[in-house]
């Protein structure tokens, strides 16, 4: 038996016959230039007179051995698969229910990416995943019986109402995180919109307060009324009373132009009776 080193087989061997072969027989697969090979050697039983059937054969043994890798690792990433079928990033028909509760050209929102249920809001369909447990113990009127799970998660239409609003909402029933930044008072109002149809309003208030103390210094007419309306809406008979005297402090025109608010337009006609633009 003789030993050989990888230079004495490219050496002995025509390029053309034994270059892509040989490269290949290195151990644990991994492919060598010239350079590089003085120190790898490798026992063959004999080497022919030209050498290329040797040179083939320990190629093809390697290379069988790489085959047997890749073949390991197509079955664990079919293990893989399996998984994620398991973990219900499927449903079994092709579905990718998961996936798709996540669109960034919906800007869908995510309050927990472990949630069970999706609520599809607004005309535009934006997606927010939540859990469900949080959202029947917070708004109970909000499901009607609807049945989720973590595998394939289900879906709450709610086409009336405003995406930022229930966005607002959940994240206050699920106390995430991204509550540090005041929303605006119009979103305020519609937070306040949504809780009260769905009487979520206990669950919400002690935030909605806090917003509110912030929020009622503004001297803009609109904000105001949109935060006057929140605080009827969410009964806080205290901020009610001091903004709508701060209102009337500081509005200097008809109070007809705050009319299209739902249940609070007759406390706009009242202002507007009670305190006409020519006299403020």
């Amino acid at each position: 038996m003789s030993n050989l080193s990888f230079r004495d087989l490219f050496d002995k061997f025509p390029s053309s016959e034994c270059d892509t072969n040989v490269a290949t027989a290195s151990p644990g697969g991994r492919f060598y230039n010239r350079d590089d090979m003085y120190s790898d050697s490798l026992s063959v039983d004999s080497v022919n007179q030209d050498g290329a059937d040797d040179a083939a054969d320990l190629g093809s043994n390697y290379m069988y051995g790489d085959d047997e890798e890749e073949e390991q690792g197509r079955d664990e990433d079919d293990e893989d698969d399996d998984m994620r079928l398991d973990e219900g990033f499927s449903d079994g028909d092709g579905n990718d229910d998961n996936m798709n509760s996540i669109d960034e050209n919906r800007q869908d929102k995510v309050i927990t990416p472990l949630g069970d249920l999706i609520l599809v809001v607004g005309g535009n369909e934006v997606r927010v995943r939540v859990h469900s447990a949080v959202i029947r113990d917070a708004a109970p009127t909000m499901l009607n019986g609807i049945q989720a799970s973590e595998r394939k998660p289900a879906e709450l239409r709610l086409p009336d109402e405003e995406p930022e609003a229930i966005e607002l909402l959940c994240k206050i029933w699920h106390c995430t995180t991204g509550l540090a930044s005041t929303p605006t008072p119009r979103v305020m109002f519609l937070m306040a919109q949504s809780a009260s149809k769905f009487s979520a309003i206990s669950r919400a208030s002690l935030m909605a307060r806090i917003w509110i103390k912030d929020l009622s210094a503004s001297e803009k007419t609109q904000d105001l009324w949109y935060l006057l309306v929140t605080a009827s809406l969410m009964r806080m008979g205290d901020y009610f009373a001091t903004i709508s005297r701060h209102l009337v402090m500081n509005h200097s025109g008809s109070f007809r132009n705050l009319i299209g608010h739902g249940e609070m337009d007759s406390v706009a006609l009242q202002l507007t009776r009670e305190f006409p633009a020519s006299t403020l």
